[in-house]
């Protein structure tokens, strides 16, 4: 009895084994024989292809299936494949466009996010709002990205460029002694110039008594 046990724990094991090569050989075995196969890498591609289709926002699963066909029309030329042969190489360009728009939208608001809140901006700042500004129209004139896509940041990214150029820097500041010193001359020159005009008014207003 313990020995049919045993013996049906060995086959269990050896079944196990046998399974875990099967599924681990069977790929590679599919792979080679799909890289010595022409027309399978020619049908393989259309197929990847023909996946494809173009989000509204962005997915990663698109960016994945891009890239995979784009793979597979490669190794497709690879074994000698043209142009010709693909039923779909505008879809694909296209597709990519959209991947790279994509992508160029992100990193223009990536660089909007580092831009530090409106009222704490200061001159310091302004290299990385001029960063986000190229990155922004990198996305709109090289791959047709638009207001809408960039969402709000775009209205975030003109408040922090009119605060940057209003923001005086420290520099630009008068220094607290001359501020006052200033006021203390004006009020000065304000002291005098009532002094001189009740002084005059009484000399003339007693000189037009005598007279009357």
């Amino acid at each position: 009895m313990k020995k049919l046990f045993r013996l049906g724990i060995l086959l269990t094991v050896i079944l196990l084994v046998g399974l875990i090569c099967f599924s681990v050989s069977a790929p590679e075995a599919n792979a080679t024989t799909y890289a010595q196969d022409k027309a399978g890498a020619i049908q393989a591609a259309n197929r990847a292809i023909d996946r494809i289709y173009i989000p509204v926002a962005f997915e990663q699963a698109f960016v994945e299936d891009v890239a995979n066909a784009r793979d597979l029309v490669a190794h497709a030329r690879s074994k000698g494949a043209v142009d010709a042969d693909f039923t779909g190489l505008t879809k694909l360009a296209n597709a990519e466009n959209e991947v790279n728009k994509f992508a160029a939208i992100q990193t223009a608001q990536n660089a909007i996010d580092r831009i530090p809140p409106i009222a704490e901006i200061t001159s310091a700042d302004r290299g990385k709002i001029t960063e986000a500004r190229r990155l922004v129209d990198l996305a709109m004139q090289q791959y047709g990205a638009t207001v809408f896509d960039i969402c709000w940041r775009y209205d975030l990214l003109a408040a922090a460029e009119e605060a940057a150029n209003l923001a005086p820097s420290e520099t630009e500041l008068p220094a607290t002694g001359s501020i006052d010193a200033a006021v203390l001359f004006g009020t000065l020159l304000t002291g005098t110039g009532m002094f001189v005009g009740i002084s005059l008014h009484r000399k003339y207003s007693k000189t037009n008594l005598n007279n009357w």
